[in-house]
């Protein structure tokens, strides 16, 4: 028999309806089906039963009032992550309403599959309507797990998601609300993981009209993080808002401790999106990011601050100030920016970051004694990072206290492979037993086996 997508076969049909309107309203249907194969699935065999009442006489409204049994036995679906997810057994049971001219209802729908189930009811309005559909369902899953191949990604854990509101396929409008739990969710990343721990409740309203799409209301919230936003997306002049509270960055990130809040906005116009997002984190940290984040001529400035590095890395006392801007060129994106950090050291980055990096950094010390107290002066460092198509190469010179000079070039990836050549004057300074210059050259290389160098050096005496 013919069906879409392919051919229809089937071993078995039986249907029988047994009505009589001379006898009384009373109706009871059968309807099976055995071996049902087509290209998407095949199914064993599917059963539906009905009993109730069929009313309306001329010049009355007529009426359909039933209850309907339904079973899927052996579903094989060819789809395997789709199999995985809908299981080999699906059962319900509904009760059915429709009165001449007005909607078509379902209610007490309670349909069970393996670990899944819905629960709810449905009206549906006539093609007159658009096919409106008024719906209050709820969906559980105990076993998240049988939806990874779905998904793409490795699931756990269990939720329930209620819907309640009118939606009208026709036309493609909805005004939805949504509300739901999960429990122990695990998604195969382990931070994400730990922030979704315990339980977790959801709701958002959605609505879709003649003027847009509409989210408002989004609220994702737990012991460990609390998600809220809004969006309206429209032709022109859309907006998404959203705020982030990581209650305990310690649960992400063991070594550090305190809250992270994140505030954003994003506005659409004629010339793209425009974001602006400001980022607050333990030990007063804070980052904002605010420009034209799309288009041709996009341009976002960034600043970050950090009172103090020590509870970021130890024995490092001050603070880090930067600031920058990342624009769309004809070539890609180019980054420039500058930063101010602890011992008044200095650091400028000037470069493409797409679509290949290749940016020329400059990095200054003006004194190196404060971190390494045995020598005395001021080191620079200056040079190019650059992707290629087998990894990133780095060109580089420096020159430090007591005139040494130090050149490094070579590849960094895929595996290190640099020349070198460093150059001190008088080693005297660094050790005083010791007067005369030293030079060495050479190669440093990475392989399976380790580190191997490759050096002349030449030395006092």
């Amino acid at each position: 028999m013919p069906g879409a997508g392919g051919e229809t076969t089937v071993d078995r049909v039986v249907l029988n309806v047994d009505f009589d309107a001379a006898q009384d309203d009373t109706y009871e249907a059968v309807f099976d089906i055995a071996g049902l194969k087509t290209t998407e699935a095949d199914i064993a065999e599917a059963t539906l039963r009905s009993t109730g009442t069929i009313t309306g006489a001329q010049g009355n409204i007529g009426q359909l009032r039933g209850t309907v049994n339904f079973a899927l036995q052996g579903l094989a679906v060819s789809d395997p992550a789709l199999a995985e997810a809908v299981g080999q057994n699906i059962e319900g049971s509904t009760e059915i309403n429709f009165v001449e001219g007005q909607p078509f209802r379902i209610s007490n729908l309670d349909l069970a599959g393996t670990d899944f189930g819905l629960r709810g009811s449905v009206a549906i309005s006539g093609v007159g309507a658009g096919l409106e559909t008024d719906l209050d369902a709820t969906l559980t899953a105990s076993d998240l797990g049988r939806f990874s191949a779905l998904a793409g990604r490795e699931l756990d854990g269990e939720a329930s998601l209620a819907l309640k509101g009118k939606a009208t396929p026709l036309s493609g409008a909805f005004d939805l609300q949504a509300s739901g739990t999960a429990t122990d969710i695990k998604t195969g990343i382990a931070q994400a993981d730990t922030l979704l721990e315990g339980r977790t409740d959801l709701s958002l309203m959605a609505v879709r009209n003649t003027n847009g799409t509409f989210l408002r209301d989004l609220e994702l919230n737990n012991a460990s993080l609390r998600f809220t936003g809004a969006a309206e997306l429209m032709s022109e002049n859309s907006s998404v808002t959203a705020d982030v509270i990581l209650r305990d960055i310690s649960q992400i990130v063991p070594q550090y401790e305190g809250e992270v809040t994140v505030s954003g906005r994003a506005v659409q116009d004629a010339a793209g999106w425009r974001v602006d997002v400001d980022a607050n984190g333990p030990y007063a940290s804070a980052i904002s990011v605010e420009g034209l984040a799309t288009g041709p001529d996009a341009e976002i400035s960034f600043s970050a601050r950090v009172p103090d590095l020590e509870p970021f890395a130890e024995q490092v006392e001050g603070s880090l100030n930067a600031q920058g801007t990342l624009r769309q060129t004809p070539q890609g994106w180019l980054l420039q920016t500058d930063a101010l950090g602890p011992f008044e050291a200095t650091a400028d980055i000037n470069g493409l970051v797409t679509p290949q990096v290749d940016v020329r950094f400059d990095l200054n010390i003006p004194e190196l004694s404060v971190v390494t107290p045995q020598v005395s002066g001021p080191l620079d460092l200056s040079g190019r990072l650059r992707q290629t198509e087998s990894g990133f190469e780095i060109d580089t010179d420096a020159s430090g206290p007591y005139n040494a000079t130090a050149t490094v070039q070579g590849a960094l990836t895929p595996a290190l492979d640099v020349n070198f050549d460093v150059s001190v004057p008088n080693l005297q300074p660094i050790v005083p037993q010791v007067n005369g210059a030293l030079r060495a050259t050479g190669q440093l290389r990475q392989t399976d086996k380790g580190f191997f160098i490759d050096t002349e050096a030449s030395g006092p005496y």
